[in-house]
């Protein structure tokens, strides 16, 4: 192969430390052209390696160039994006933990009001309803509803300012200010709004059953 043509140097080499430019880029792509026209034309200086070498070059040349023109702002843009993949991946597992650990706290609180409440009721089982405990809380929200489908024939103000729904775990204030066996219909149903349950109390149900299934409920029955 020719070491000149037209006045063009077909064996430039890039050597380790040279710049990259524009320059270098056409250089290869000129050489590449008349070394394939060349070839093509049946050149017998003009092998088919050198034609396929010579685009190759090319090729290579424009990958180096286009590292140097581009590589270090897409290397910053990589690194932006691995940083912004990492905080949410981070953040997410924080979101996980979290919740996580209030599923196992409110697991654990469940077991403990249960244990609790378990205790109560095989003491009272051996009381009379006038030295039954009050259970804890367990079901969320209270009952008003319920409240209201057995206050069906009573006294229209026997709903009125009822407490605000109370958390799961506590027991009911009043409970003690009478004894179950003088549970009016407000107490009862002050009782249902609280634990949020009717005590499988109907709305037929004379306040004498009432205050029974109540008990029954106090003893886990």
């Amino acid at each position: 192969m020719p070491a000149v043509y037209d006045n063009l140097n077909l064996n430039r080499q890039l050597t380790a430390g040279d710049p990259i430019n524009s320059d270098s880029l056409k250089q290869a792509e000129l050489v590449a052209k008349i070394l394939r026209c060349s070839n093509e034309s049946g050149d017998p200086a003009v092998s088919d390696h050198a034609a396929t070498s010579a685009a190759l070059r090319v090729k290579t040349i424009e990958s180096a160039y286009s590292a140097d023109m581009y590589g270090s702002e897409l290397d910053h843009e990589f690194q932006m994006l691995r940083q912004l993949i990492e905080d949410r991946f981070d953040e997410a597992r924080d979101h996980f933990n979290e919740a996580r650990y209030g599923f196992e706290n409110r697991l654990y609180n469940i077991f403990d009001i249960s244990n609790v409440n378990m205790r109560i009721i095989n003491r009272n089982v051996h009381r009379p309803p006038r030295e039954a405990e009050p259970l804890l809380k367990t079901k969320p929200g209270d009952g008003f509803e319920l409240a209201e489908a057995l206050a069906r024939g009573l006294e229209p103000n026997v709903l009125q300012n009822f407490p605000a729904p109370a958390a799961v775990g506590a027991t009911p204030e009043f409970f003690h200010q009478n004894t179950i066996s003088n549970y009016g219909h407000r107490e009862v149903l002050e009782m249902v709004h609280f634990y949020n349950n009717d005590f499988g109390i109907l709305p037929t149900d004379p306040l004498g059953t009432r205050r029974e299934k109540f008990h029954d409920f106090l003893a886990g029955r």
